[in-house]
């Protein structure tokens, strides 16, 4: 539900603030969410700013992938390995809290107040984070 949503989100011209943690995507069946997510942002239409860790992982994932698609609208900035361990996804009021430890659980939150003072904590982060 929550991928359906932030690419109709994205389909509108309108921006995808992610922010987290890959190494869990390392293996199946996680692997195939990133993979589909790259394949999403070939898409030039579709914006997003990213920040994943900067682990060994992420970097070579992102280098060798994101740069392949040429999207001019998916930018990325890394902050220090471990920073995160989970994915974050903020769309429009959503902001979509995803655990994929043992056990996979998404906690999605639709406010207004909660999307604006985590928009402002990615801004913030964003700002301090290592570009690609």
């Amino acid at each position: 539900l929550v991928y359906q949503e932030f690419i109709e989100w994205m389909s509108r011209d309108k921006e995808l603030l992610a922010f987290g943690s890959l190494m869990h995507h390392q293996k199946q069946p996680y692997k195939r969410l990133v993979d589909d997510w790259i394949s999403t942002m070939k898409d030039k239409r579709h914006r997003a700013r990213e920040i994943p860790n900067d682990g060994t992982f992420e970097r070579e994932y992102y280098l060798k992938n994101v740069r392949l698609n040429r999207n001019p609208n998916h930018h990325i900035r890394f902050v220090p390995d471990g920073t995160f361990q989970n994915d974050n996804l903020l769309y429009g009021n959503t902001l979509a809290i995803i655990s994929v430890g043992k056990h996979l659980f998404v906690t999605r939150i639709e406010s207004a107040e909660v999307a604006h003072s985590y928009r402002n904590f990615f801004n913030l982060a964003w700002q301090s984070a290592k570009s690609l």
